[in-house]
């Protein structure tokens, strides 16, 4: 890693107090990008590349079958970098100016059905498994307050308020959220807890006790949902998708789901709206009258 991008980092880690996960995205969006022009130009400091290069990578990145989401998430980092990089006046101009973000087919997830997901939460899909207990209530805990894969894994015991019944969620840029759960939701961690867990323990652990490894979170999310869904997508997204689905179904309103999520503006919610629309339709077509004398 170059002295410019290791500064780039530091600067996210101390200034901007950036999550490890965030962390680990930029360093290996940026290394990556660093590995390519040291390959193809002999360049060892990015902080001297050109917009040409910059578009060359893309081109590359999209030949090899890259998503067009990926490559764009790729281009953010380096955003961000060659901005910070004019802000210490390391660079007069960004290279990334000239260059616009590719277009992104619109993808509709599907939400889990909610007969498929009473199926996930039985009890009795879990009982041979290892830490069956503690998986069931990841599932749990997914479903019922839609966060994020890294906001579960970072969830500890001291950020449930037991009597206003919410769970305190640190979200994108150490943002705070609160989430109601329900009596029953308080009572399974309860069972769950073990009495030497302090405040700051995380609530699923590995079992040596440790913080679990995101990879590691979404095979279990994956070997559960395939247990008992032909949904076509499989991961912890899939389960925020279905919370905030379901809750739309049953007319939540979205600017009510927004603030569950988390998203910072109501046009990242609106994708929810497609789902539901899909909900209406299968409604109509199986009880409109027309539709069943034809």
């Amino acid at each position: 890693m170059s002295p410019s991008t290791r500064a780039f980092i530091e600067y996210l880690e101390v200034e901007k107090r950036s999550s490890s996960h965030t962390l680990t995205a930029y360093s290996n969006d940026l290394e990556q990008f660093e590995a390519w022009c040291r390959f193809q130009y002999d360049l060892d400091d990015i902080a001297q590349s050109k917009t040409s290069m910059i578009r060359d990578w893309m081109m590359d990145m999209s030949e090899e079958g890259m998503e067009a989401k990926s490559i764009n998430r790729k281009l953010s980092s380096l955003r961000s970098f060659y901005k910070f990089l004019l802000r210490i006046s390391e660079i007069e101009k960004s290279p990334m100016q000239p260059i616009k973000s590719m277009k992104v087919p619109k993808r509709i997830v599907r939400a889990v059905p909610e007969n498929d997901m009473e199926k996930i939460l039985d009890p009795t899909i879990y009982e041979e498994e290892e830490d069956g207990v503690r998986d069931r209530l990841m599932m749990l805990t997914f479903y019922m307050t839609g966060m994020r894969r890294s906001e579960l894994i970072g969830l500890k015991w001291g950020d449930i308020d037991w009597g206003r019944k919410v769970i305190k969620v640190i979200g994108k840029r150490n943002k705070e959220r609160y989430i109601p759960v329900n009596d029953n939701w308080l009572h399974s961690m309860e069972v769950y807890r073990q009495n030497d867990s302090g405040e700051n323990s995380y609530i699923f652990q590995s079992n040596r006790g440790k913080m679990l490894d995101p990879k590691f979170v979404y095979n279990r999310v994956v070997h559960y949902i395939s247990k008992v869904s032909s949904v076509e997508k499989k991961s912890p997204h899939v389960l925020r998708h279905t919370f905030a689905t379901h809750l739309l179904n049953m007319g939540a309103d979205l600017q009510t789901i927004k603030e569950l999520l988390g998203h910072s503006s109501l046009a990242a919610t609106q994708v929810y709206t497609h789902s539901s629309i899909d909900q209406i339709k299968s409604v109509y077509n199986d009880s409109h009258p027309r539709d069943r004398e034809s």
